[in-house]
């Protein structure tokens, strides 16, 4: 509600709303505002104060929500269009710049480099470290990093005959037929061809192996003893050769048949070490693999962008391949699922809580620290931009 006063009385009043609006000196703006609520407010130190704090370019009435100061001011901006101009271009700026400084009191929120990093180091062996850079710089190191990373599964001798584990006193099972058995499955939809390529590649390369072995004579016979370093190097080929086909899986379906089979052929090689490694090694083996694992998902997720981007949503696409549809719809994806969830554009969820909810059910502590953060840095972008009139 706006005063109604005597015509000397209201030309007062705006000459001291003007001069508050315009001051000459900082000092002078305060004074002369803090005298024009000193009637109207029942608490003039903190009147003070609040005109002290105000930011630069707030009204002294907004300042300190007195009313009558408010309607003065409304008065003489409306008397002076020009001057009324004035005062919304600078309240714009002063509120663009609290809601900089508000964004920036948040957090640093997501960081897409820094979250980058962060899923690749998930597939990195835990003693190595990469540099931050384009996602398939830092996901070539975490390659390089598996070369040393079984140090602890090797040299054991490994014998190329042995009955795996668990079949008590069966007909001894070579390595080679267990392959054989491997390429041969019915449940990989290929052709002979593909199959019979894949074959000699594989069987050549054990072939070889075979040779460079020791023989020993055993209760069931002559055994073929190798290193457990040359089924590791072996299984290191055949994941290299896979990872190379599955990045075209998608244009040749040939490779995809192919890096299909290469992968049973990869974890026949892994139950043979498993079953005959000491406890210890394979401990470090399995904790090894779990990380090669993680590698792999985010491959397939660098594998699924045409620039070779690393996002939230192929990671999500990737997890979803790996992981089984229950596990997958119950959140039960691990660090990489985590991490999933706090790259993805939160902005999209602002109004709906319950879907916030769903992806952060299963987040650290911290991650949700960091969503809060992206929320709230969301919230003031979305209001800036309402400011600037965007």
């Amino acid at each position: 509600v706006v005063p109604v006063a005597g015509a000397a009385g209201a030309t007062r009043a705006g000459r001291s709303v003007v001069e508050s609006l315009l001051p000459g000196t900082k000092a002078g703006s305060e004074l002369r505002a803090a005298r024009g609520v000193q009637e109207a407010s029942a608490d003039i130190p903190a009147s003070v104060k609040a005109i002290r704090e105000r930011p630069e370019d707030v009204l002294p009435g907004r300042a300190t929500e007195d009313p009558n100061l408010q309607a003065l001011e409304a008065r003489v901006l409306a008397d002076d269009p020009k001057l009324g101009r004035r005062v919304e271009e600078g309240l714009e700026v002063a509120e663009t710049k609290a809601l900089t400084e508000l964004a920036e009191s948040f957090g640093p929120g997501t960081d897409k480099k820094a979250w980058q990093q962060e899923v690749i180091l998930q597939g990195t062996p835990e003693e190595a470290s990469i540099k931050i850079g384009q996602p398939d710089e830092m996901l070539t190191e975490a390659a390089a990093a598996f070369g040393t990373a079984y140090k602890e599964a090797e040299g054991f001798p490994i014998m190329m005959t042995r009955t795996p584990a668990g079949e008590g006193l069966q007909r001894p099972v070579s390595v080679a037929e267990q392959i054989t058995r491997a390429i041969d499955d019915v449940d990989v939809l290929t052709t002979p061809e593909i199959q019979t390529r894949v074959a000699k590649r594989i069987q050549g390369r054990l072939t070889k192996l075979e040779k460079s072995g020791e023989t020993v004579t055993t209760a069931q016979g002559t055994e073929t003893v190798v290193q457990s370093d040359e089924l590791l190097s072996l299984r290191s080929a055949i994941r290299t050769k896979r990872s190379a086909l599955e990045k075209t899986a998608a244009l040749n379906s040939d490779n995809a048949e192919e890096a299909q089979l290469l992968r049973n052929v990869e974890q026949v090689l892994t139950r043979v070490l498993e079953g005959q490694l000491p406890p210890d090694a394979v401990t470090a083996l399995r904790a090894t693999d779990v990380r090669y694992s993680q590698f792999k998902i985010a491959e397939g997720a660098i594998n699924k962008s045409p620039t070779g981007d690393l996002t939230p949503e192929n990671l999500r696409k990737a997890l979803k391949q790996k992981v089984s549809p229950g596990r997958f719809a119950r959140g039960e994806t691990g660090e990489l699922g985590r991490l999933a969830e706090t790259g993805r554009d939160v902005a999209k969820f602002l109004g709906k809580p319950e879907e916030i909810k769903k992806i952060t059910r299963n987040m650290t502590p911290e991650q949700k620290q960091t969503v809060k953060a992206d929320l709230r840095i969301a919230v003031s972008n979305k209001s800036t931009r309402v400011v600037k009139g965007e």
